[in-house]
């Protein structure tokens, strides 16, 4: 099982503006059809490899006749593919995972360059069938380009699912708790972190629908008439720098939490919720702990 790898794919080999077409839905029905997945920028001059099996060679030729960064990227990440790793292939709006059956070879359709089968494909569901830990991490910015790998706790779930045998459920530390939570849960267990630790301050859910992208939510309190506010991030760094400008200087605290760390220096107002100390509060909160006890071993 550990050396088992989960990919993200997108098959949608087509311009910007046709990827929600007709043509662009038969096509992806034919690759659940066929068990199929595979990465565009087809080129005619690659032709006379059809049928050859992905290599260092072969990536590195064709590398040096189309020289697109992100090709050579979902190239590189195609030709690490092995069988038996678990895809999850987003197709038709719908989740489907599967064992890969064969390395990937060059495609004779012209809509792929690198192809490859899997035994079968299986229906996830809708994005709202996923658990939130894997919305959370396919929601963040390497799982927008055509093929990326799914690790830690995310990728153990989707082994699960395939069928791959977890001797048991992964433990959440203080180290890994945050991989367990979807944007939303995080959002939620700081909005508690901060409910805890500032008595007197009412939540403001109007305050969601602001139109301050940095900003989740804002806590009030009535008698100072302060207000305090936070970002969270799963799986993306925060810029502290942002929250210097004459925008947030109404604040008097302005909480942080990220899962990748944080850019920049931080000043006064400005809490950087240490991670260990948030694993307390989510462990002492049953909301949270079994928001995902059905994936992973939360005992304390």
């Amino acid at each position: 099982m550990e050396n088992v790898r989960v990919w993200f794919v997108r098959c949608k080999p087509f311009n910007p503006n046709n990827r929600d077409s007709k043509e662009s839905s038969s096509f992806q029905e034919d690759c659940i059809d066929d068990k199929i997945f595979g990465m565009g920028w087809y080129d005619k001059r690659f032709s006379e490899h059809v049928g050859k099996e992905i290599n260092d060679e072969l990536v590195n030729s064709f590398r040096g006749m189309k020289r697109i960064g992100a090709f050579t990227r979902a190239q590189r990440q195609y030709l690490q593919m092995e069988i038996g790793d678990v895809v999850l292939a987003k197709l038709n709006k719908k989740y489907y995972y599967g064992k890969i059956d064969s390395k990937p070879i060059l495609s004779n359709d012209d809509k792929f360059t690198w192809c490859s089968k899997v035994k079968s494909w299986t229906l996830y569901g809708e994005y709202k069938d996923l658990p939130s830990h894997v919305r959370g991490l396919l929601s963040s910015q390497p799982f927008r380009n055509t093929v990326a790998e799914i690790t830690g706790l995310a990728a153990l779930t989707i082994k699960e699912k395939a069928g791959i045998v977890v001797e048991s459920k992964a433990k959440l530390t203080d180290k890994n708790f945050v991989e367990a939570l979807g944007p939303d849960d995080l959002e939620d267990l700081v909005a508690y972190y901060m409910h805890k630790n500032n008595e007197g301050y009412t939540f403001l859910p109007s305050s969601c629908k602001t139109n301050t992208p940095e900003i989740e939510y804002i806590m009030y309190n009535p008698e100072t008439d302060k207000k305090i506010c936070c970002q969270t991030k799963v799986n993306a760094k925060i810029d502290e720098e942002i929250y210097k400008a004459e925008t947030y200087d109404d604040f008097e605290k302005i909480y942080l939490f990220s899962g990748k760390g944080y850019r920049n220096s931080c000043e006064r107002r400005i809490i950087e919720i240490d991670q260990k100390d948030l694993f307390e509060y989510f462990k002492e909160n049953k909301y949270f702990t079994n928001l995902v006890s059905q994936y992973f071993d939360v005992s304390i």
